[in-house]
């Protein structure tokens, strides 16, 4: 996915404090408990491909995205594996 970044949207559905530990640059944040009431907030001009820690929390919101029209795909390993990678990561509330 890092080297097709421009054509995808970065959804991150972690909770804040996740994400105020540390996020990719330019992604979208939506708690997983908040996408329902926020679906509309999803663009459907790019891909969305949807983060977590680990990857299960984005399975279950990309399959929901999904089922609902949007074309979605998991970010397999999440955050963790984006880390082990030696990827960059933004800290703090800003995107």
């Amino acid at each position: 996915m890092r080297r097709d970044r421009d054509s995808y949207l970065v959804l991150d559905v972690r909770e804040d404090d996740e994400w105020e530990h540390g996020h990719l640059e330019g992604s979208l944040h939506v708690a997983m408990a908040q996408l329902p009431s926020r679906l509309a907030e999803i663009p459907t001009t790019h891909r969305v491909a949807v983060l977590c820690r680990s990857g299960n929390r984005s399975a279950k919101v990309t399959a929901w995205l999904l089922a609902n029209g949007v074309e979605a795909l998991n970010v397999q390993g999440g955050t963790l594996a984006w880390d082990d990678r030696g990827y960059p990561f933004v800290v703090g509330a800003q995107a």
